[in-house]
């Protein structure tokens, strides 16, 4: 059964083994902010806050309808990219597509 908790144990491993070894990157991924729970998020929040040089790939307001899903989701965030903000996946070393 994959939970944020093993996914979390899963990616910290992966995160030891290949960060950095000769010219990797690891990149937490979260696939898209409406797909994720809360714990799923959290779990991303604690590798980036425990791993800060990593990079976080995720996906944004790739159409309205999206963008109105997220707001249904999330309503006590100011907006898409907020959802990221609030969980510590924004700023250097992150991407958005």
């Amino acid at each position: 059964l994959d939970t944020a908790e093993s996914s979390y144990h899963q990616s910290k491993e992966l995160i030891e083994r290949w960060h950095k070894n000769g010219r990797l990157l690891y990149a937490i991924t979260p696939r898209f902010a409406p797909t994720s729970s809360p714990e799923q998020m959290a779990m991303a929040q604690r590798l980036k806050e425990e791993y800060p040089d990593t990079w976080v790939h995720t996906h944004l307001c790739e159409n309205k309808d999206e963008i109105a899903w997220v707001k249904s989701l999330y309503p006590d965030h100011d907006g898409y990219l907020d959802v990221y903000h609030q969980y510590g996946l924004t700023g250097k070393n992150c991407v958005f597509a």
